[in-house]
């Protein structure tokens, strides 16, 4: 019995004489390791694909919806953009790619965009609510005087967000009150007394 052995193997096999040469043993981890092909990875073909499909959509659905036919409407447009987009963007990544790694493409791109909405609307109400209440942020009145007395359509410069801060506070009490004593119960029960109810107290 002899060892057949290659170079940074993980293991090593007793082999029969003659046997070392017709078997082919598994290849170490290393060397799988390197022949992997990384899925997250993003080449510079990866990227332009990616721009060139959305520059595309975009210059086509501008002329169509723009000068072919009689569109109009910000919504529309975006809608239409992303069907173009992603039609035009599984057709250039089926080119060099199998049917999965299209689809997995397919799958980040909508998640990227659906992403970039939700940025886009967090930020366009945060900066818009920040943008209009701002002569009142500066206002000292705003903070110590309440709604008592003044319309909704009064101008920033009357009433304030008192009664809203004095709320708040409340509602913040209650809920420690509630929560505080609750949770501390809770907390010991489990870790000192336990028993068949830990279980429905956990969940």
């Amino acid at each position: 019995m002899t060892i057949a052995e290659r170079p940074n193997r993980d293991f090593a096999v007793p082999l029969d004489e003659g046997e070392g040469a017709a078997l082919d043993l598994p290849l170490a981890a290393d060397e799988i390791r390197g022949q992997r092909r990384r899925v997250r990875a993003t080449t510079l073909d990866d990227r332009l694909e990616l721009g060139g499909s959305a520059l595309s959509a975009l210059c086509v659905i501008g002329l169509i919806y723009g000068h072919l036919l009689p569109l109009s409407g910000t919504l529309g447009f975006l809608v239409l953009w992303y069907l173009a987009f992603v039609g035009i963007y599984a057709v250039v990544v089926s080119v060099s790619n199998p049917r999965p790694i299209v689809i997995d493409r397919l799958v980040t791109a909508t998640l990227l965009i659906a992403s970039v909405i939700v940025v886009a609307a967090l930020a366009s109400a945060v900066i818009f609510t920040f943008v209009k209440g701002w002569q009142a942020l500066t206002n000292v009145r705003f903070l110590t005087h309440d709604m008592s007395a003044i319309s909704p359509t009064a101008p920033l410069s009357q009433g304030g967000i008192l009664h809203a801060i004095v709320g708040t506070l409340i509602e913040i009490a209650i809920a420690i009150a509630i929560s505080l004593p609750l949770g501390l119960a809770t907390a010991v029960y489990l870790s000192e007394v336990g028993g068949r109810l830990a279980n429905i107290v956990r969940t």
